[in-house]
């Protein structure tokens, strides 16, 4: 990711923000698996988190 556009992602620590909906400060930016972990906890580091993941980005993107 260019220097530019990671700026603008509103971070704790070294990782993401994410909203609900794995969405960064930045519209249109998802992170998923382990850049989720800081949002969503460590579930997300692991294969079984990926269908949580997937379902939740699924329902947001077909919504938008």
């Amino acid at each position: 990711m260019d220097e530019k556009l990671q700026s603008r992602v509103r971070r704790a620590g070294m990782a993401p923000i994410l909203n609900r909906n794995f969405e960064s400060s930045v519209p249109g930016l998802y992170f998923v698996g382990a850049a989720g972990a800081n949002s969503f906890g460590p579930l997300l580091r692991f294969a079984f988190g990926a269908r949580f993941a997937a379902e939740r980005l699924r329902a947001r993107l077909a919504g938008s």
